[in-house]
């Protein structure tokens, strides 16, 4: 029999997991708490509680190539770094294109979640669906159940001596949508985040006075690289990732570090952090350095308490008359529609195998999709977490036992002690490539290079040497796509595509000639090394 999944959430990672869940044969049935698709992407003029939303000017981190699907690119048209309507515009596009929306029931609210009776034998569960018009509340089984919500769902709000005597005005910066109701406002924003900084950033612009505290500081870059190509799709590559690799943790700190700083001296200008560059995601912003430069930002340490009217740093300074104050804290991982005895965080910390699975359940039909912080896109990584997902939940793919899973989550939790400094936004923390490698590698859809650098040496140099989009996952294995080859190939003309307002004189001839000799030289290579390997068998 065909087996029904329930999908909580329609956002980036719940329309994949739809999709996901027709290309396994499978009958997904969506939930979703808001009247649209899009999840965070889905901008609306007002805050709702449980219902964050981007601010108006958002503009994503992270390069549109590297975004995208891995069956369905951006549109060449669209810039290289997407204003949120688009970002909102292209998963409609996506949700169009595969016919999704009529797997989806809107304005549905799952208050619960829990094994049915016979769950030892059957694996199903039960879902409590609250339909928000009516209020009614109904009862249905599902086959399995796949939690897209995410980890943007509660706001997390530190407490400060002498607080709730501040007579302010407070928000957390989920509630926050624009600058309009700031202007001529003394603005406190706590938190140094991607947030925070674009607050602050956005802010300073009508806003009579903005201070940013900040515990720890960060270290910043921006979206563009070298020659104004995204910074992204230069560093994201599997050529990059080996050197990096290869080198001392110490050494390769030590040249990140110089080279952020090359922009402009983080100590100088009082937000460099007690960490190393690789030791916490980075803040991503353009303009950050600029508002500080120019006094329109001013950076203080952690907040020691408030007044009635204003806030005491712990260096001793004072900022007098604050008119608002703005908590850029973050977000509480939780699942509260699900009972903790099937997963449970504390203190932002999951149990959960491959950030998917949790290890205890003895059927296998519980999944979560997106409650991960890679450092990069999380829409590729959803999808391919939903790909893993379908085919365990279908029978297709078996999980190792419970005990093996626990072993592995306690080495990644290691790995990550080891190589983050602690912060609740690092308990859920993955290297991007590495992480869809790891995954692909469960279904059989990671590229396999070796065999590539001898049948298609071109595509191998590609695969190499050109950003790890997520159509690399479509080459091979269980459901590739045919338009993978070619969209390899073309994402940096999708990606330049929309500076070509004014029409110049093509210069990528002699970086054509370069690397077709790198690809002849690379392939003589592998053709002798296996030559070599054979007349030793």
């Amino acid at each position: 029999m065909t087996k029904r999944i329930a999908v909580i959430g329609a956002g980036a990672s719940g329309l994949p997991a739809i999709k996901c869940c027709l290309d396994e044969g499978l009958i997904p049935v969506c939930f979703e708490l808001s009247e649209n698709i899009g999840g965070l992407w889905n901008y609306t003029p007002e805050a709702r509680d449980g219902r964050g939303t981007v601010m108006k000017s958002t503009v994503i981190n992270v390069s549109k190539e590297l975004m995208a699907f891995s069956d369905f690119p951006i549109p060449k048209e669209f810039p290289m770094f997407m204003h949120n309507t688009l970002v909102q515009k292209y998963l409609e596009m996506y949700a169009e294109q595969f016919n999704l929306l009529r797997h989806v029931q809107f304005q549905k609210e799952v208050v619960w979640c829990e094994p049915t009776v016979d769950f030892e034998k059957t694996g199903k569960w039960t879902l409590k669906i609250k339909d928000i018009k009516s209020g009614i509340i109904t009862n249905e089984i599902f086959d399995g159940v796949m939690a897209a919500t995410g980890h943007h769902a509660v706001p997390l709000l530190p407490t400060f001596e002498g607080q709730d005597l501040f007579k302010g005005r407070t928000l957390h910066a989920v509630m926050y949508r624009d600058s309009l109701e700031f202007s001529g406002k003394r603005v406190l924003i706590i938190g140094i985040g991607n947030s925070g900084a674009d607050i602050a950033c956005e802010l300073s612009r009508v806003s009579s006075k903005v201070v940013l505290s900040t515990r720890s500081g960060s270290w910043v870059i921006q979206r563009i690289g070298d020659k104004g190509m995204p910074f992204d799709m230069l560093g994201t590559t599997r050529a990059v990732q080996y050197f990096q690799k290869c080198l001392p943790l110490s050494l390769l700190n030590s040249l990140t570090e110089r080279q952020i700083n090359a922009r402009f001296d983080h100590e100088k200008y009082g937000i460099k952090p007690n960490y190393p560059p690789r030791a916490q995601d980075p803040l991503i912003s353009d303009e950050f350095h600029l508002k500080i430069a120019n006094g329109l930002v001013q950076i203080r340490p952690n907040v020691k308490h408030f007044t009635e009217t204003r806030v005491v740093f712990v260096d001793g300074s004072v900022y007098d008359d604050i008119d608002v104050v703005i908590f850029a804290t973050g977000y509480k991982i939780g699942f509260p529609y699900v009972d903790k005895k099937v997963t449970e965080s504390r203190d932002n910390v999951v149990d959960l195998y491959k950030f998917i699975f949790p290890p205890n359940l003895t059927k296998p039909t519980f999944c979560v999709i997106g409650c991960v912080q890679p450092l990069g896109s999380i829409t590729p990584v959803s999808e391919l977490q939903s790909r893993v997902a379908t085919r365990v939940l279908k029978g297709e793919v078996q999980l190792p036992t419970s005990k093996q899973m626990w072993d592995e989550i306690y080495q990644k939790r290691q790995e990550l002690a080891k190589n983050y400094t602690y912060s609740l936004r690092h308990t859920v923390m993955v290297e991007f490539i590495d992480y869809l490698d790891e995954l692909a590698e469960i279904i059989g859809c990671k590229p396999r290079l070796c065999k590539l650098w001898l049948t298609d040496p071109r595509l191998a140099y590609a695969c190499t040497f050109y950003p790890c989009a997520a159509y690399q996952y479509r080459l091979m294995g269980p459901l590739p796509w045919k338009g993978a080859r070619d969209a390899i190939f073309t994402q940096w003309e999708r990606t330049l595509f929309p500076l070509k307002h004014r029409t110049m004189k093509d210069a990528n001839e002699t970086h054509s000639r370069f690397q077709y000799f790198v690809v002849l030289c690379v392939s003589v290579f592998a053709f002798l090394t296996y030559i070599i390997f054979l007349g030793h068998m």
